[in-house]
């Protein structure tokens, strides 16, 4: 099955696909800076410990997914770190990569700008408010939670070894039609075959198929009702099949503690 523009839910909620690839000078600037190390897939034991108090959300009908799982692994890596939880504003950086314009966002982008500028919490930011015009207290909210070191994934035993390592993934994947909800009996989506279309959040898991493969966990953006409460399991065909395809890692975050204490 070829990608499609959208994928429209069952709920008639269409999500549309604008992930785009990130520009050669945000790539060029990982040329030759690779993870430390990959750990052999049969050292990874299995695992699934998916923090409960991060939740769910829904996108909506705009196509904020990059935003959404650039938030979420944040959100994610500091709960691995031991980190008080604050649920941060995936708006926040969708409207600043857009500056309210509807028109999608790249990976590269995303981690330059929570690097950079961070994520405030989500009380900061009405919900939906992708203007990119936010107030002076939630942009300085947000310097308390950037990214601090970020890595550039480029293969999938990378990939799998960020999540072995509890490091919440931004990744790429191919979503198409099928992508509307039903897993199969693995829990897993349809593999797309075509560009890296939506950006999801890996992490908190990792599964042995029943034939030896290695899976990992995805919280996706569209909504609790979507794959098993918001949740699949991907392969490494979900990433390698793309014609083109993006990760990063966040491997540490400024902490509130080290700006304010």
């Amino acid at each position: 099955m070829t990608s499609t523009e959208y994928v429209e839910l069952p709920s008639g909620q269409r999500i549309p696909l604008l992930l785009t690839p990130s520009p050669p000078e945000f790539l060029a600037r990982f040329k030759g800076a690779r993870p430390s190390a990959v750990i052999p897939s049969n050292e990874i034991p299995d695992f699934d410990l998916w923090p409960a108090f991060i939740k769910i959300r829904n996108q909506g009908s705009v196509g904020a997914c990059n935003s959404f799982a650039s938030t979420t692994a944040v959100e994610f890596t500091r709960a691995m770190n031991g980190l008080d939880f604050v649920e941060l504003s995936p708006w926040f950086v969708y409207g600043r990569l857009v500056n309210g314009w509807d028109v999608g966002s790249n990976i590269g982008q995303a981690l330059t700008l929570v690097e950079q500028e961070g994520i405030p919490p989500n009380t900061e930011v009405r919900w939906g408010d992708y203007s990119g015009k936010y107030s002076e207290s939630a942009r300085t909210k947000a310097l308390n939670f950037r990214v601090e070191i970020g890595n550039r994934l480029e293969t999938w035993n990378e990939i799998l070894t960020a999540v072995a390592l509890r490091r919440g993934v931004n990744l790429s994947v191919c979503a198409t039609a099928g992508w509307s909800g039903r897993l199969d009996s693995n829990g897993c989506p349809p593999v797309g075959r075509g560009p890296g279309n939506h950006a999801v959040m890996c992490g908190g898991g990792i599964k042995t198929l029943p034939n030896g493969e290695r899976c990992i966990k995805m919280c996706n953006s569209w909504g609790a009702e979507w794959g098993a409460e918001g949740h699949c399991w991907l392969t490494r065909a979900h990433f390698e099949e793309g014609t083109w395809r993006e990760a990063f890692e966040v491997v540490t975050v400024v902490t509130d503690e080290l700006l304010t204490g």
